[in-house]
């Protein structure tokens, strides 16, 4: 995230935030309203317009203050929304500049990036911190645990861990672990 961060102008640098800091869908962003941060619960009200459901999802400092910088500088019901674009429009130009940052990054698959690859990257990064998958279900609004599942992607090093984190495996290492060697007495 943060090589493709560095390439981005505003305000696609806060849309990206966004998605990073919630995983959200590219149309939940488009129908984010000014009033959707609940500063006591702090808890972003984001719309998602393929269940139909609101889902409440905790936002980090840095994300809230992301939201309210961005807020109160464009003073709309819709404040990310470009003026006169229609939805479709507005993934476009979002796919072109997020492409355009990653291939300036340096990425070299930069044309497979797209707002999605940061909803992934999120429950990924959820998974890693070990979160439970019941909450990472509920925070991408999935309705069966199999959509989470599809976004996990373990790698080399997360399969070892978990192996080597099993409690039968440690023991059976404990147990094949010869015994230290008794030290030789010599009785004169």
């Amino acid at each position: 995230c943060q090589a493709i961060f560095v390439q981005l102008e505003e305000p696609y640098l806060t849309y990206f935030k966004l998605y990073a800091a919630t995983g959200m869908r590219l149309m939940e962003l488009w129908h984010l309203k000014r009033d959707a941060l609940d500063r006591e619960t702090e808890e972003l009200k984001i719309y998602q317009p393929k269940t139909g459901k609101t889902i409440n999802m905790p936002l980090s400092s840095w994300g809230q203050q992301v939201f309210v910088q961005h807020s109160e500088k464009h003073n709309a019901e819709y404040p990310f929304r470009f003026p006169h674009t229609a939805e479709r429009a507005f993934s476009c130009v979002l796919q072109r500049r997020l492409r355009l940052a990653a291939k300036r990054a340096g990425i070299s698959q930069w044309e497979i990036v797209s707002p999605h690859t940061f909803r992934r990257s999120f429950l990924t990064r959820l998974g890693k911190a070990g979160n439970d998958l019941q909450t990472m279900q509920n925070l991408a609004g999935h309705s069966k645990m199999q959509t989470t599942l599809e976004y996990l992607h373990p790698h080399g090093e997360d399969k070892r861990r978990a192996i080597e984190s099993d409690p039968l495996t440690q023991l059976m290492s404990q147990a094949s672990t010869p015994p230290p060697e008794a030290p030789v007495v010599k009785i004169a």
